[in-house]
């Protein structure tokens, strides 16, 4: 396993990281309209799209894309466009749309993302959808 200081996005950057109290770190978001905590701090992280990411990293193949990130799904699925389109991965993802309301995201938006790229999706939790590939 390797560690990269990056926040994952759709373009390749920085971005504003807000953070709740430090026992409550999972909740933290780059959503401008936090909602689920008062927020703690803010700080300025490197971020990157992962279409980018892997070409740095000279990656070839993906399988799989598992993503929880307090509503910035979206948003990682549009900068990894390329390998979507490329390695048609599974992808696990949280839906919750308190979390996208955080990144002033609708489900309907991630539902037309997937639908457009030939993905059919089922929850498997209350909060998690599958993703597979369908044609």
């Amino acid at each position: 396993v390797y560690v990269h200081r990056y926040a994952v996005t759709d373009y390749s950057d920085s971005v504003t990281l807000h953070m709740p109290a430090m026992n409550a770190w999972g909740l933290s978001t780059i959503g401008s309209n936090v909602q689920r905590f008062e927020e703690a701090i803010s700080r300025t992280v490197n971020c990157i799209k992962l279409d980018d990411f892997l070409i740095e990293l000279n990656i070839k193949k993906i399988d799989l894309i598992k993503i929880d990130t307090e509503g910035a799904e979206l948003s990682i699925l549009q900068g990894a466009k390329n390998i979507i389109e490329r390695d048609h991965p599974i992808i696990l993802m949280e839906y919750n749309p308190v979390n996208m309301s955080q990144c002033k995201v609708r489900p309907e938006e991630v539902d037309a993302f997937l639908k457009s790229m030939g993905y059919i999706w089922e929850f498997v939790s209350t909060e998690d959808i599958l993703c597979r590939y369908n044609q």
